[in-house]
């Protein structure tokens, strides 16, 4: 089976909050976020591909505390949770946001993603 066009790049992004830094790392947790990727993360990939570059972009979306709050509830772990288990996740990010970091209700906070890039071609004698 052919998987790239003869000289052609498979491209492999993944976005996820920058959990290198505590307070992110501490957000993400309260938010069950999903996969926390080590730095030197790659992903598991047949012999036929090659690996050429790899890069991490780091960049800030800011956005008001409630939108925090409001991207929560677009985790799969709070969509599928009982009503008392989402409320109490809601309540926790709403405690986390305003009285234990200081910010105001609305309140922008620029919230650290990180994007890893990873390219590969194929392998030689593929």
């Amino acid at each position: 089976m052919r998987l790239l066009a003869d000289g052609g790049v498979l491209a492999l992004v993944w976005n996820m909050l920058d959990v290198t830094i505590p307070w992110v790392h501490r957000l993400s947790r309260i938010m069950h976020a999903g996969d926390i990727h080590r730095e030197d993360f790659l992903p598991t990939v047949g012999p036929e591909l090659e690996l050429t570059e790899r890069s991490v972009h780091q960049w800030q979306d800011p956005m008001p505390t409630q939108d925090v709050i409001d991207l929560a509830r677009t985790r799969s772990y709070v969509i599928t949770a009982p009503e008392e288990r989402r409320a109490k996740v809601l309540a926790n990010l709403d405690w986390y946001l305003h009285e234990h970091l200081g910010h105001a209700p609305g309140d922008i906070v620029g919230v650290p993603y990180r994007t890893d890039l990873v390219l590969y071609r194929a392998a030689d004698g593929e």
